[in-house]
C-alpha cells in the first residue's frame, strides 16, 4: 500500500470516527461533561475513573486481539463478528482519547489545587 492509499484510508476512517463519537458521546455522557460515564461509574465501584476507562478500553483491544488471532490461524477474517473491525478499532481510539482526558482534566485540578496551596 503506497502512502496516497495509506492517507485516503486515515481519511476515510477518522471521518467515520467523528459521526460516531458525536452520536456516542452525546449518548454515553450527555452535554455537560464529557467524562461523566466514567466519573459515576468509578464512584459507584471505588475506583479512579481511568480504571474504567481503561476497563472498557480492554474490551475492545481484547476484541481486537481475537481478530488478529483468528486472521493468524486461518488466514481470513472472523465471520462471526457482532460488530465490524472498523467500529472496534474507532472505539480503542475513543477510549484512548478519553483516557488521554481523564489525565488531562487531573493534571489541571491538581496543578488548581497546588496552585491554591501556594496563595495563587
Amino acid at each position: 500500500m503506497n502512502n496516497v492509499e495509506f492517507n485516503t484510508i486515515v481519511d476515510r476512517f477518522f471521518a467515520f470516527q467523528q459521526k460516531m463519537e458525536a452520536t456516542k458521546g452525546k449518548e454515553y455522557a450527555g452535554d455537560t461533561d464529557r467524562l461523566a460515564n466514567f466519573k459515576e461509574e468509578a464512584a459507584d465501584i471505588g475506583v479512579m475513573p481511568e480504571t474504567v476507562c481503561h476497563i472498557f478500553l480492554n474490551k475492545h483491544l481484547r476484541s481486537i486481539r481475537s481478530y488478529v488471532k483468528t486472521v493468524q490461524a486461518t488466514g481470513q477474517p472472523p465471520t462471526n463478528q457482532s460488530e465490524p473491525f472498523e467500529g472496534r478499532v474507532g472505539d480503542a481510539i475513543v477510549y484512548l482519547m478519553l483516557l488521554y482526558a481523564l489525565t488531562v482534566e487531573r493534571e489541571q485540578i491538581t496543578n488548581e489545587i497546588a496552585a491554591g496551596d501556594r496563595g495563587g
